[in-house]
């Protein structure tokens, strides 16, 4: 303002040292994401190749290093980018954005020190920043403003260096215990940085799921990864193929992939979830429930921050997963503890809301089929074929017999319950992109529950009144086929031949009807549909044309619905 010279207060300078974070571990957040960018850097100027793309973070000791070979910094913006605040070289393609993060951990330690070498350059620059004299000037009441205290706590000095040297390497002196607890810090890292996923995972679970979608794995090949070592070992995503929880052993579901786009804006993120085999809550214990949000591979938000998102927060409970922006009008926020408000944020939430709810249904459905379905047939079948050897195999009286079969009654009862429940929970997870792989995971794992009901009976007779493990493939066959149409069933040919197609064809080929497309509403429903199909290919004072127009009406208004 004119007449007036603007004055940086010492309040800027504690927010940059980290003032406004609750979490200690945050300070590493700030620290990677600035070792990556530079390591982005030097990829794109062939200064390293990917095999040296990697972050080295040291807790073991009272004081805590993070070290890349990135591009590191010339002598000459050693001022400019380390001295001063907020003054930002970043773009829009880097992580950071704001050039204050470097100061982060000044209150989790008594010095600040920078060391780094620019390719080409003979020098290494060093740059202390007293922490504990900062904390003392800023807390003092004199005329001070936010440069003045920096020019007296920040010393720098320079040494030779080898010319092809390139490195930064940040040196936090004598720092807190809750910085240095390897545990802690490595978990925290495992959601926050872009580190590669657990070759496990890759293994058992994504290349499943990347045979089927081949878009969905440049997706993820396109996402930066860079290599991240704690103390020696490497540090990955927490995800499996296999969790262990209080309750036991889950496997999980490969993933299934996702896409967010709108009319006007286009691409806005992607994603991906997976389920366990029981569809059920993953275990208190679980701590990477729900899906995490992400912005250039870099969390954004806490592990709650979609939580929101779901319809009931305990819906999140059944699901692990990703959600990757892709649109550049959805930016994090300064602190990335969320988003900015912007249009395309606006239509990306409200499409992520919707995605949500289609996935409750999947995992709602999998359960039921699990609690309502197939665990009640797997346990009076089981009743049933053990009634039967008792029947077989036991001297007992008349009243004995009676009872045991009144039970066999009361099983089938509830088998032929439990085949009714299973069509409409298998149709609705028919609804999901990844229904075939969803489904193998889900009837394996019952599979393997019939086989374990079956053994532990078997364990306690004899060889000969030993009995089979239900086959539920066959009583799912089973229950989709009966819920057929009575025309779509194979029809027995009169005089009991067997129908045949000629010598060279035995098979004759299906032709598909016009009402095939609505066999995924309910039976009634399409009985209806086949109805109207009845009434309109029936009416003559219709040209072809006109009726296929009025089809088609009928197919864009009924299933879009």
């Amino acid at each position: 303002m004119e007449g007036y010279s603007c004055k940086v207060g010492k309040g800027v300078l504690k927010i940059c040292m980290g003032d406004n974070y609750t979490d200690a571990t945050v300070v590493f957040r700030e620290y990677v994401q600035n070792a990556i960018d530079a390591i982005y850097q030097a990829e794109a100027l062939g200064i390293i190749s990917n095999t040296d793309n990697y972050v080295s973070i040291d807790t073991s000791l009272s004081d805590v290093q993070i070290m890349d070979r990135g591009i590191g910094v010339k002598e000459s913006e050693i001022g400019p980018i380390l001295v001063d605040l907020g003054n930002s070289t970043k773009t829009t393609s880097d992580i950071g954005q704001y050039g204050i993060g470097r100061l982060s951990g000044a209150n989790w330690c008594d010095k600040i020190i920078f060391e780094t070498s620019y390719k080409g350059e003979p020098v290494r620059s060093v740059l202390t920043f007293d922490a504990k004299f900062a904390r003392e000037l800023v807390n003092q009441k004199n005329d001070d403003d936010c440069g003045d205290v920096m020019d007296k706590v920040t010393f720098y000095t320079k040494e030779s260096e080898a010319e092809d040297e390139h490195y930064f390497r940040v040196t936090l002196v004598n720092v807190k215990e809750e910085l240095r607890d390897e545990e802690t810090v490595r978990n925290y890292l495992s959601f926050i940085a872009p580190v590669p996923y657990d070759d496990n995972f890759y293994d058992d679970c994504q290349k499943k799921s990347f045979l089927k979608y081949p878009e969905f794995k440049e997706l993820t090949l396109k996402e930066k990864t860079c290599k991240v070592h704690l103390n020696g070992k490497p540090v990955v995503k927490p995800y499996a193929s296999t969790i262990f929880t209080k309750t036991g052993e889950l496997k999980i579901a490969p993933p299934t992939f996702f896409k967010l786009t709108d009319e006007d804006y286009g691409d806005l993120a992607w994603g991906w979830y997976s389920i366990n085999e029981l569809a059920q809550q993953m275990g208190e214990d679980l701590n990477y429930k729900g899906l995490r949000l992400r912005a250039k591979n870099m969390a954004v938000g806490s592990q709650d921050y979609l939580i929101s998102y779901f319809k009931n927060p305990t819906e999140a409970n059944y699901v692990v997963g990703e959600v990757f922006i892709m649109h550049n009008g959805i930016q994090p926020t300064g602190s990335r503890d969320g988003i900015k408000s912007s249009p395309e944020y606006t239509e990306f939430t409200i499409r992520l809301k919707k995605k949500l709810r289609e996935i409750s249904v999947v995992y709602n459905a999998m359960s039921k089929l699990g609690s309502a379905a197939l665990g009640p047939i797997i346990k009076a079948q089981t009743s049933i074929a053990e009634s039967n050897v008792e029947l077989k195999t036991a001297d007992i009286s008349d009243e004995e017999r009676e009872k045991i079969k009144k039970d066999i009654k009361a099983q089938k009862e509830i088998i032929v319950k439990a085949k009714t429940e299973i069509v409409g929970k298998i149709k609705a997870v028919d609804s999901a992109e990844n229904a075939d792989l969803i489904k193998q995971l889900i009837l394996k794992h019952w599979a393997k529950e019939a086989q374990k009901q079956a053994s532990a009976y078997n364990a306690k007779v004899k060889p000969g009144q030993k009995i089979d493990p239900v086959n539920i493939d066959s009583f799912v066959a089973e229950a989709m086929r009966e819920d057929k149409p009575e025309e779509d069933k194979p029809q027995k040919p009169e005089g009991g031949e067997k129908p045949t197609g000629g010598e060279d064809n035995p098979k004759t080929p299906v032709v598909a009807k016009d009402t095939d497309i609505y066999r995924k509403l309910g039976k009634a429903e399409y009985n209806l549909m086949k109805k109207v199909y009845q009434v309109l290919n029936g009416e003559n004072r219709l040209d072809e044309k006109t009726k296929q127009k009025i089809k088609a009406k009928l197919v864009k208004k009924i299933l879009a619905e």
